[in-house]
């Protein structure tokens, strides 16, 4: 039988693999839709994603994902 206790340390553990998950995934599918970087370094991501998925998807977010249009009037000539 469950206790209490056992019961919060099962919600407060899947919420952490769900956001973990999240992570990866995002930093994941974020590398394979990104335009704006070649094909070896996206194998390189990739491979880094794969062996260490947190390490790698904080390092993307933070220095490899750049933020492209967003902000930017594109309709007016410079």
């Amino acid at each position: 039988m469950l206790n209490g206790d056992t019961l919060i340390g099962f919600t407060v553990g899947g919420a952490f693999l769900l956001a973990y998950a999240a992570l990866v995934v995002t930093a994941l599918l974020q590398v394979l839709r990104d335009d704006g970087i070649g094909d070896w370094p996206r194998i390189a991501w990739i491979a880094s994603l794969l062996l260490f998925p947190f390490v790698g998807s904080l390092v993307w977010l933070f220095l490899g994902h750049k933020t492209s249009g967003i902000g930017k009037n594109t309709s007016l000539p410079n």
